[in-house]
């Protein structure tokens, strides 16, 4: 999951990741558990890190209203103005 620091939402946390897993485990004998691998990193590192490695931004997708377009407001939205 792409979730990383720097958001206020208890699903982009640290306890939401760990709380799942915990779930997870025990529905799953620990054969799935959810990867949150940019956790600990914040926007900027991300972008920095998907344009050294030439992931193309330009096809991802954030809005937190579910508008396409996106609405170009919502905190998501104003993050992307660093793409």
């Amino acid at each position: 999951m792409g979730i990383h620091s720097g958001t206020p939402y208890y699903d982009c946390s640290k306890e939401f990741v760990s709380s799942v897993n915990s779930i997870l485990k025990g529905y799953t004998s620990g054969e799935i558990l959810l990867d949150a691998p940019f956790i600990d990193w914040n926007k900027e590192m991300i972008i920095q890190y998907c344009k050294d490695n030439d992931v193309p931004l330009d096809i991802t997708y954030s809005c937190e209203n579910g508008q396409e377009p996106p609405c170009g407001k919502c905190l998501s939205c104003l993050d992307r103005r660093f793409l």
